[in-house]
């Protein structure tokens, strides 16, 4: 109505204007009122449309279990689309850190749009819960395939560790370190290429030398100077994480592995990594200088993804195609083949029944621990800014943060399956690493 009314106001001035003029004047006059009015209503009712709740989609079914949210793959009727929705319940958000990041998984995606990581379509959020619809992607993930095959070959490996790498250097164009590199967060198209998902832990720099303190991540995949604290931790800590998937793409399981946690880290920091002699010189070369516990002598540290892409093991990859997805992508196991309820992303199963109301209310649920999240709507067709790149940001003297992410380890849901592995393995076949 308040439109409405400004449009009257506007007739009515123009009408005293024009006097006693010319009618086809005061006729043009009235069709260009008319005609920015209609185009101001179409515009607000075009926005208004635009605004997503929970409601506008129906859930297929469950696909996904994390800490803090879960995973559903959802259809739109508005557009006849298939989406995935993560819905994170606020009770289980304890405090301002838990809450960045929720906030801090949002605004990566919504500022980035690369082929190689997840896309954000909309966020929102009613009283009791978050919400990212983000796009469908139907190839599991390289978790659920490695229990499959239980191993990959030379070829898998290198396919999916460059595409991993080109995803990589990225994010840390953007000031973004990624922190969360495991299997389970390496998502698969149903053609076989790799979406990078769940940026909860990642941290985006303020400046190109900033440093961070906060200690997280998945103690199978953490770097050691995360752990540690002592000077902070830059990209390089990917780096690690990236090593540790390619050991674990080989042998079936991570590096150092052990059902006592604390052990694996310790371990990690001081003991020489164990790699099957099975494997090619390069392939052996290229675990052990991401497996470094001094980032400084890790590859990529110093020489950046340079360093990295023109290591042996790379030798016969065109980077070229592999930013343009012209490589040959390796066909996923589709989660159905393996069983028609495992989750996609962790591989449990037994879902309870998908018939539920993601707007219910829930009676017993305890005081939320947050109310409204500040600037957590977004859609893609009209939010979409991209991030610019580090280089393009203000730098500055190198500093050491703490980005309010601290102490928070997130531990495996696949325990069991890595130690019957490292049960199995034989001693016989593995070389120290130097």
């Amino acid at each position: 109505m308040g439109q409405c009314h400004c449009s009257e106001a506007n007739f009515e001035n123009k009408n005293r204007n024009t006097g006693d003029g010319n009618n086809n004047k005061k006729l043009n006059n009235y069709t260009s009122d008319v005609e920015d009015f209609l185009g101001n209503e179409r515009t607000f009712y075009s926005f208004d449309k635009s605004k997503k709740s929970a409601c506008d989609f129906k859930i297929v079914k469950k696909i996904g279990q994390g800490n803090f949210g879960t995973v559903y793959h959802v259809y739109c009727e508005a557009d006849k689309k298939d989406y995935a929705m993560k819905i994170i319940h606020k009770n289980r958000i304890r405090d301002e850190k838990q809450k960045q990041h929720a906030l801090n998984e949002k605004n990566i995606l919504a500022s980035n749009n690369h082929p190689f990581l997840l896309k954000l379509y909309y966020s929102f959020q009613d009283d009791q819960k978050l919400y990212l619809i983000t796009e469908y992607v139907q190839g599991g993930d390289l978790y659920m395939n490695m229990k499959y095959k239980q191993k990959f070959t030379d070829r898998e490996v290198l396919f999916y560790c460059s595409e991993i790498i080109v995803a990589l250097e990225y994010l840390h164009s953007k000031g973004i370190i990624y922190r969360d590199l495991k299997p389970e967060n390496v998502l698969l198209t149903k053609q076989g290429h790799i979406k990078l998902a769940d940026f909860g832990l990642s941290k985006i720099k303020n400046y190109k030398d900033e440093r961070s303190q906060s200690k997280c991540g998945t103690p199978d995949y953490i770097a050691p100077e995360i752990v540690l604290g002592q000077n902070g931790h830059d990209e390089s800590c990917d780096f690690w994480s990236l090593g540790s998937v390619i050991y674990e793409l080989y042998h079936g399981y991570p590096p150092f592995f052990c059902k006592d946690k604390q052990k694996q880290i310790i371990d990690s920091m001081n003991k020489e990594v164990l790699i099957s002699k099975k494997l090619s010189e390069e392939a052996q070369d290229l675990i052990r200088k991401f497996l470094q516990p001094n980032p400084e002598n890790r590859i990529g540290s110093q020489g950046g993804f340079q360093e990295i892409k023109s290591h042996p093991f790379f030798k016969n990859i065109d980077w070229v195609k592999v930013n343009n997805l012209e490589i040959d992508p390796i066909k996923p196991i589709r989660p159905e083949t393996i069983n028609k309820e495992i989750d996609s992303l962790n591989g449990k199963k037994n879902y309870p029944s998908c018939e539920i109301d993601i707007n219910q209310n829930h009676e017993q649920q305890q005081q939320y621990a947050v109310g409204s999240v500040l600037d957590y709507t977004f859609n893609y067709n009209q939010n979409f800014v991209q991030l610019p790149d580090q280089a393009a940001r203000s730098q500055f003297s190198s500093k050491t943060t703490n980005d309010n992410v601290e102490n928070v380890y997130i531990l495996d849901g696949h325990l069991d399956g890595h130690q019957n592995s490292v049960q199995q393995q034989d001693p016989q076949v593995y070389a120290k690493g130097v």
